[in-house]
């Protein structure tokens, strides 16, 4: 492919604003005239002008959802899950409510799975800890051998003899 060439290969002079920024410098400079204008429009009862003030006043709220009362029975999330999902087949829930309490659900399983995480990796842990110490005992013992084998009363069990690489027979002679 060929290069292109600038139509404008000097670009714009310095100091040259472009049209977005010079309408905004009008409009700053000269903004309490238009709430003016605009708020003597709205007392005239031009409908338009009283919106934009209103909608500049008083933000658009979201839509809320009464409040609402299910009982739900059991411990688990899921069978609570099933019984909202019954609730709103039934018509006692909103659609969008349940959207939200089952996400609502969901970040709770979330939790409660790093919280069961957090149990076993301290169960782990002290499990870890208590085979540390046994192992510790077990070696400081002056009772008990490097082979684990009892010296008690000078006399301890025989050691085994080392295990020793048996060929399956078809090792080259050499």
């Amino acid at each position: 492919m060929a290069k292109r060439t600038s139509p404008n290969p000097a670009g714009r002079p310095r100091g040259i604003r472009d049209a977005r920024l010079r309408r905004l410098d009008l409009f700053f400079s000269n903004e309490e005239r238009l709430q003016r204008v605009l708020l003597d429009q709205a007392l005239t009862g031009d409908v338009r002008a009283a919106k934009v003030i209103a909608d500049r006043i008083w933000p658009k709220r979201r839509p809320e959802s009464p409040p609402i009362a299910v009982q739900t029975k059991g411990d688990s999330l899921s069978g609570r899950g099933r019984q909202l999902v019954s609730a709103a087949l039934d018509g006692r829930v909103s659609a969008d409510v349940l959207a939200l309490l089952m996400k609502s659900f969901e970040s709770l399983a979330q939790l409660e799975a790093i919280d069961e995480l957090k149990d076993r990796i301290a169960v782990l842990e002290r499990a870890r800890q208590e085979m540390e110490q046994l192992h510790q005992l077990v070696t400081a013992s002056p009772h008990v051998g490097s082979n684990g084998a009892s010296k008690a009363n000078g006399a301890g069990a025989p050691r085994l003899p080392k295990r020793t690489h048996r060929g399956n027979g078809h090792e080259q002679a050499g």
